[in-house]
Parts: C-alpha cells; sequence; structure tokens
C-alpha cells in the first residue's frame, strides 16, 4: 500500500476553545510500497498525527493524502475499503482495548476488517502463538488484567491475525519487555516477507537500525531529513542534533549500521 502527503497544513484547537496549535505546515511525504519507514523527531513534533493522517483518521486543513492513490475523504467508499486493510497500533494499548475478553478483541478487530467469523477463532490461536501468548488461557482473559508487555504483545497478535496491506505503529518499543521486544522484531520481519507497508513512529533509533529502509526526521511543521537508514542513521552529529545518539549496532561497528 502507498500513502502520497502533499502539501498538507494542520492544527488542533487548544483546549476551551483556545488558539489552534500547528502541527504541521507544508508536510510532504511520499510511502512506497512495501517499505519500512521509521518517522523520529523531538517530542510534540507530530509523529502520533502524522500516523492519523495516515489512518484516515484526520483531515488536512490544506493539502491532500493519498491512502493507496485516493484520497479517503473525498472517496468514501476507498476511505472504509482502504482502513480494513490497515492495522494502527496505538501508543497506549489500552487506548485501544473495547471488549471485555481477549476473544472478543479479535472478533471485533478482524470482522471490522472483513474476516469470516469461522476463520477468527483459528486466526485468533495461531497469532497468540506467534506472539507468545498462550492460546488456551489468554482468550478468556479481560485485556486490561495483561501485563505491559502482554498488552503490547497483543497488540501484535492483532495485527498479526488481520494479514493487513499496511502497518502503523506509535512508540511500538516503550515499555516492552524483552520478550515483547523480541516479538516486535519478528512481526516487522513477518510484515516484510509478507511485502506490507510498516510506518513506525518511535524515538528508538536501536529499533531503527533493525529494520528501517528509510528513516524521516520531522520538525518545524514538516520533513527536515529524510533518506535511507543505512545513511540516516550512520551520521552522528545529525542524530546528536535532533536528541538521539547512533544506535547501538552503528556505534560498535565504528559508524557502519549492520545489514538487516
Amino acid at each position: 500500500m502507498t500513502f502520497q502527503i502533499d502539501h498538507v497544513s494542520f492544527s488542533y484547537r487548544e483546549k476551551h476553545r483556545g488558539p489552534s496549535k500547528e502541527v504541521f505546515r507544508d508536510l510532504t511525504l511520499a510511502i512506497r510500497d512495501g517499505e519500512c519507514v521509521v518517522v523520529l523527531g523531538r517530542e510534540g513534533c507530530g509523529k502520533s498525527t502524522l500516523l492519523l493522517l495516515l489512518d484516515g483518521l484526520i483531515t488536512p486543513a490544506r493539502g491532500t493524502v493519498l491512502i493507496g492513490g485516493k484520497d479517503p475523504h473525498t472517496d468514501v467508499r476507498h476511505g472504509r475499503d482502504v482502513r480494513r486493510r490497515i492495522a494502527y497500533a496505538f501508543q497506549f494499548p489500552d487506548e485501544q482495548f473495547l471488549q471485555g475478553t481477549v476473544r472478543g478483541e479479535f472478533a471485533d478487530f478482524l470482522t471490522g476488517r472483513g474476516v469470516p467469523v469461522h476463520e477468527v477463532p483459528v486466526r485468533m490461536v495461531s497469532s497468540l502463538s506467534f506472539a507468545g501468548l498462550d492460546p488456551a488461557t489468554v482468550p478468556a482473559r479481560s485485556p486490561f488484567t495483561l501485563s505491559a508487555g502482554e498488552s503490547r504483545r497483543l497488540v501484535l497478535a492483532l495485527a498479526h491475525a488481520a494479514r493487513p496491506e499496511a502497518v502503523l505503529l506509535d512508540e511500538p518499543s516503550a515499555g516492552m519487555d524483552a520478550l515483547a521486544g523480541s516479538c516486535l522484531v519478528e512481526f516487522l520481519r513477518d510484515m516484510r516477507d509478507r511485502k506490507a507497508t510498516v510506518v513506525i513512529a518511535t524515538h528508538d533509533v536501536d529499533l531503527a537500525a533493525e529494520v528501517a529502509d528509510r528513516v524521516v526526521i520531522l520538525d518545524s511543521g514538516g520533513v527536515a531529513v529524510e533518506g535511507d537508514a543505512s545513511e540516516i542513521l550512520t551520521r552522528g552529529a545529525l542524530l546528536e542534533s535532533y536528541g538521539y545518539e547512533l544506535p547501538e549496532t552503528v556505534a560498535n561497528t565504528g559508524g557502519r549500521r549492520r545489514g538487516h
């Protein structure tokens, strides 16, 4: 799935009808089919807002956002269809859960994306196992009783079961334990094998070094830097200017990024 953002401006209205807060001013960005793009930038630069635009959940004040070659806001039928083919993982998993049981989460998430009801249990068992969650006990649990690491893995299991054409991940490695971190990398490798388009908003340069094809850095209402991950993630002075250090795999190899 492709995404094209052309000259987009977007602002949030402050609470109590206060002044608007500009997030983007003339943002232009193209994301190619099947690539993994990691979006970096300082806190408040618009990383999460970018994902909302890519999912069609918010409408730009000016400019256009094309998802799969069409504008989801002017072509409503396309908008409904394309969102069923995107899996969006929120920054805070609890904000994503809507049902009283994990089984209910799978039913709601998958049927909402056109998966036949009879396929849901099979996909649930397979994807829970993929994420290292016990398919014999976890389905009956409330998602709100899961640990932080288990919640992260459940979000990945849901996305895995949907077999999406595109995945949008907001700070997926934040608060992850080692098992959840390994699950995330395996999930992203699986998405690569499926040729899904992946966009990750994160501060985690080590994750970027592990999985990214391309890195985008947001600043001052638009794209400040973009390029191949192998080039951006070896530029120590550039990363430092945005508050990042070299990824460990780069620092440990004398500034050369290992292949992935």
